[in-house]
């Protein structure tokens, strides 16, 4: 069963390459502009990951919507993709929780190799599954 993968991002750019390069590597990719967009979406929970960017101009940062997802209870695993790493957001990050954190300057062959991690752990699924 393909990887069902929500991704925030404010950039355009970035968000258009993402999600055609997880298409082609046989995921399906829902691409969000904002926070607010990706609630707005009927059933969060349903996606097996979210790559989230930590700083979305003009709402809710990636971060703060990584901890009102942990209020509700949806504990579908997160991949911090993000430009921006320091010390600040590192124990942001930390507080929040999450599977994996990666800056854009590494790469997506990371990103990918961190997606496909997931999607062969098969059984994580139903465990963090919220129904």
């Amino acid at each position: 069963m393909p990887l069902k993968v929500a991704l925030t991002d404010d950039d355009e750019s970035v968000s258009r390459s993402i999600t055609r390069l997880l298409r082609l590597s046989g995921m399906i990719p829902t691409a969000f502009r904002s926070a607010e967009a990706f609630l707005e979406f009927p059933a969060p929970s349903t996606f097996d990951c979210l790559i989230l960017d930590i700083y979305i101009e003009g709402g809710m940062s990636g971060l703060e919507l990584k901890a009102r997802l942990n209020a509700e209870g949806i504990r579908t695993p997160v991949i911090f993709f993000s430009a921006h790493d320091d010390a600040e957001t590192r124990a942001e990050v930390e507080r929040v929780g999450c599977y994996a954190f990666l800056r854009k300057g590494d790469g997506i062959k990371l990103l990918l190799a961190k997606l496909q991690e997931l999607e062969g752990a098969a059984p994580w699924r139903e465990a963090f599954r919220q129904d």
